[in-house]
């Protein structure tokens, strides 16, 4: 059986929760049904404030529609947005995952946004089913909060939202131009390893190494963090 494309608009098909926790390029057929079944829609206005940090954490949000963004307070007291959360993307999972971690950041809505909500007991109950599901959630939910912390330590009063993503684009773009430059490298050192395995009788392609990935993140403080839900 698979998920019909009509169920939210085929949204949660596409959507990063499932796309990024492939088992390699493996999704269980089980796994966006149950999610289908658990999740409900809703609407936030501009400005909404979703949570706030130190608030209980009660959902995982997926987001289809509009900008949220984890903002914090710099030199003033007024909030200010040093990360954006856009369409497919999700955010709420890390304190979600640990069973007794309060929110460790506000996150407000910045243009009408749309997310589907799955609630942490729902998350939990499909670690039983689909422990490699959850156990891969959880090298990503660290990963993001690893980042996340970085850039809310360099937070800046005076930094707007437009500044923010011009920012966040063009450190993409870098970031984008250097794994072209390397896929590069390697497809030249496999055709000259080829050339030369053809002049010598043999076959000796040049692996490709991995990208670089962050480091594995420092212990983050948490507000009432407890243990990790515990995986299969």
């Amino acid at each position: 059986e698979q998920l019909p494309k009509q169920v939210f608009r085929g949204e949660l098909l596409r959507h990063n929760f499932l796309v990024k926790t492939k088992y390699g390029s493996y999704t269980p057929p089980r796994l966006p049904l149950m999610i289908a079944a658990m999740v409900h829609t809703r609407e936030f206005e501009d400005d909404e404030i979703v949570y706030q940090e130190g608030d209980s954490s009660a959902n995982v949000f997926l987001v289809t529609s509009g900008f949220f963004a984890h903002c914090g307070r710099g030199n003033t007291e007024d909030l200010v947005a040093y990360q954006l959360v856009g369409p497919r993307s999700f955010f709420g999972e890390h304190e979600c995952i640990h069973p007794h971690m309060d929110r460790q950041s506000t996150t407000v809505c910045k243009k009408d946004g749309t997310a589907l909500l799955l609630h942490k007991s729902d998350l939990w109950s499909l670690g039983d089913d689909f422990p490699q599901f959850v156990q891969l959630l959880k090298c990503i939910s660290w990963r993001k909060e690893y980042f996340r912390c970085i850039r809310s330590a360099s937070l800046k009063s005076d930094r707007s939202l437009e500044a923010m993503a011009i920012d966040t684009i063009s450190k993409q773009i870098r970031a984008l131009r250097r794994r072209k430059r390397k896929r590069k490298q390697v497809q030249a050192q496999n055709e000259a390893a080829a050339m030369e395995g053809k002049s010598n009788g043999s076959k000796t392609p040049v692996e490709q190494s991995p990208e670089e990935e962050a480091p594995d993140p420092p212990a983050v403080p948490a507000r009432g963090s407890g243990s990790m839900m515990s995986s299969a």
